[in-house]
């Protein structure tokens, strides 16, 4: 982030390479240092975005100021989050899920 503070003028991007054009494959240089780190299963941004979403609901709250920040951050509301990307890991969590999409 200081290396973004530092070049903000020159690249309107959060993601840039060497010459501060956006970086198009973001998903490949996830998964291939995901693959360095000798860990089990591809990951994609949308499994990332899941796991931060449930840490959130589940650390902070349902209702707390910190998971709505949070999906605020990811571009959409706590209902968006919880209908597409947000993980029921217990069977109470899971039947009132159903309950609220049905």
């Amino acid at each position: 982030m200081q290396l973004k503070r530092n070049t903000e003028k020159e690249s309107p991007y959060l993601f840039f390479n060497s010459t501060l054009n956006k970086t198009e494959k973001l998903t490949v240089y996830l998964q291939n240092a995901w693959a360095e780190m000798k860990l089990s299963r591809v990951p994609t941004f949308i499994s990332l975005r899941s796991a931060v979403l449930t840490f959130a609901r589940d650390r902070h709250g349902q209702d707390s100021q910190a998971r709505k920040s949070m999906a605020r951050l990811m571009c959409h509301d706590t209902v968006t989050a919880d209908k597409h990307y947000v993980m029921d890991l217990n069977i109470q969590q899971a039947r009132k899920g159903c309950f609220l999409y049905k």
